[in-house]
């Protein structure tokens, strides 16, 4: 049975928004696009051409997949992030918009910070995923770096308790060049040596779980791991627990960058002053916290 493009589309699209998913024709188009390999917009232009047999068959598979609630990312591998193409799978959460506006303002305030005279900048992804801020990260800050007069040493890591995710975050690393060192473990305690050592800037990049336990979430969410999702009972379990890991490590200058529900910013507040942090920036999903030595 041969079927031209605009009768599939549109038959398809009803049966997606019939299960009351938000955004039915973008995903049918893209599963379709994936499965020709062309661009959306041909796909949309060319309502006309007749699709094959296998080709019903193989974009079927994917539509059954997404009329389970299955993320788009997760049935074609792969997410756009910050301009750029990452692997995600269902060990990894799929890169959220949210998050692209922590690596705005990492640019913002690290474009307006003066050069470090002495020691190293580390920057650190806690709870990695995909890697998708550690590699953003380290390839829009080489491009900041670059354009200075007297550019920052920085050293990058990235850390995740999952093996599986971290899997996936060193083949992204890898195919786009940027060297990242990662390591297992629960937040900071993985890289306690290199804490420990002459650094003078530290960058925490914390998009961690935050989502309180008894939330309710939506399908889609569903297919994503439990771990990287919820956070205890308001949410904020694993900031606790990363503010007081940074209690023993007096860099001259900690940034915190963190992402959590806006309800929840004010709590998170609180609790980073307790740790001698201040609220320097608030976007969206978005808290900026820094501490100096020379503050103090």
């Amino acid at each position: 049975m041969e079927l031209n493009l605009g009768s599939y589309l549109k038959q398809a699209s009803k049966a997606l928004k019939h299960i009351g998913l938000p955004t039915p024709e973008l995903d049918i188009q893209i599963l379709v696009s994936s499965v020709l390999k062309k661009e959306r917009s041909w796909i949309i232009a060319n309502p006309d051409f007749t699709l094959s047999l296998d080709q019903i068959k193989e974009v079927n598979k994917f539509l059954s997949r997404r009329l389970n609630h299955e993320p788009v990312a997760y049935i074609l591998g792969k997410s756009e992030f910050y301009g750029r193409e990452l692997a995600v799978t269902p060990d990894t959460l799929q890169p959220r918009p949210e998050s692209e506006t922590m690596i705005e303002l990492l640019l913002e305030t690290e474009g307006r910070r003066q050069k470090i005279e002495d020691g190293r900048s580390l920057v650190i992804d806690v709870g990695t995923g995909s890697g998708c801020l550690a590699i953003t990260a380290a390839l829009e800050l080489q491009k900041l770096d670059a354009s200075k007069s007297q550019p920052e040493t920085r050293d990058y890591f990235a850390i995740d308790i999952s093996p599986a995710a971290l899997k996936v975050a060193r083949n992204n690393a890898r195919n786009y060049g940027v060297k990242i060192a990662f390591h297992r473990g629960s937040l900071l305690e993985p890289i306690r040596t290199q804490l420990t050592t002459n650094n003078s800037q530290l960058i925490i990049l914390a998009n961690l779980p935050y989502v309180p336990n008894a939330h309710t979430i939506n399908e889609a969410a569903r297919h994503e791991p439990d771990i990287a999702i919820f956070g205890g009972e308001d949410g904020l379990d694993l900031y606790r627990e990363l503010f007081t890991q940074l209690d023993n490590h007096n860099s001259k200058s900690t940034t915190v960058y963190t992402e959590s529900l806006p309800p929840q910013h004010h709590s998170l507040k609180i609790l980073a002053q307790k740790h001698g942090f201040k609220l320097v920036e608030e976007r969206d999903f978005i808290q900026v916290f820094c501490r100096s030595t020379e503050q103090e």
